[in-house]
């Protein structure tokens, strides 16, 4: 199935890069010279990519130029060679507090919404089979292309699409799917977990990650306009609607991995960011509340199989 999904999507490319920005993402990445580059075991979260000689400054003008292009980096951080990408997230604190509950050696894993694909290249320190991301973004397409520019061994495959375009091609295809930070984003987030539910095998697991709400009830906020200035959240659940969801499209033994207030140490503004960031999206007189007068930000990983 993984063939056929390759097969499908990979002529699929070079129709969705035909408009304005992805052509012009496209032509900053043919800019980039010829390299030979090595990802290295991260470094206290940085995912390290070096060239395998020295460089020259020609080469780390092209590198700076292109890695500027493609502002905001939101998820990170990255090393390429001498350039320091410190991004809006410090994504090693949601890794570090996952990776020790996923199973990924000689596993097929998908990541949901991969962004510009930290999880995917610190997935491979663990020695995957197959390591596939999706994600909408021409933005993280690029951003994801720049980091495996060169690269000596073949990286995980990216495919600019969305989980509805997947879901023909994948059934009961996947060991392991991460779905961090998307569900919040989806009109029908039950249509959302049966499609995960469908791409994985029987008795696989997905580790879900989103925005949760506090309380003791099966409730869910849905906003009225926008969610610490994002306009494009549906519903937000408390962790007992969470887990009732994921039992009702197939899921069981649910393993609450960690509910985290979002923090300044891991959402903040940097100089490869956007100008605003966590800091400006909570109440000024009440960090409990979003500017809106919402609960702050708080997220919930959680892991469950799928049922046999």
């Amino acid at each position: 199935m993984i063939q056929a999904f390759h097969r499908a999507y990979r002529p699929k490319f070079k129709k969705t890069l035909a408009g304005t920005l992805g052509q012009r993402f496209e032509s900053q990445l043919k800019s980039l010279p010829h390299a030979s580059n090595t990802l290295h075991p991260n470094k206290e979260g940085w995912v390290t990519i070096l060239n395998d000689k020295e460089i020259d400054e020609s080469l780390k003008t092209s590198y700076l130029n292109c890695a500027n292009a493609f502002k905001p980096w939101r998820k990170g951080p990255f090393q390429v060679n001498d350039i320091r990408i410190d991004s809006e997230w410090n994504s090693d604190l949601k890794w570090n507090r996952l990776v020790k509950h996923i199973s990924i050696k000689g596993k097929k894993l998908l990541d949901v919404g991969c962004g510009n694909g930290y999880y995917m290249l610190r997935a491979l320190e663990y020695d995957p089979y197959a390591v596939i991301g999706i994600d909408p973004s021409v933005l993280y397409w690029a951003q994801y292309k720049f980091l495996t520019h060169g690269l000596t061994v073949p990286p995980p495959e990216f495919y600019m699409c969305t989980l509805e375009e997947l879901y023909p091609y994948s059934k009961s295809n996947f060991d392991t799917v991460l779905c961090l930070g998307v569900l919040y984003h989806r009109r029908s987030p039950l249509d959302t977990l049966k499609q995960l539910n469908h791409v994985l095998r029987a008795n696989g697991e997905l580790i879900l990650e989103t925005l949760v709400i506090p309380g003791e009830d099966a409730i869910a906020l849905s906003p009225k306009d926008r969610y610490a200035q994002m306009n494009n959240i549906s519903f937000i659940p408390t962790v007992k609607c969470l887990i009732h969801w994921l039992e009702k499209t197939g899921f069981a033994k649910p393993e609450v991995i960690s509910i985290d207030r979002t923090t300044e140490e891991e959402q903040r503004t940097t100089g490869w960011s956007n100008p605003v960031s966590l800091n400006a999206f909570l109440d000024p007189q009440d960090s409990d509340k979003t500017i809106e007068g919402y609960p702050a930000p708080i997220r919930c990983c959680i892991k469950v199989k799928k049922k046999s």
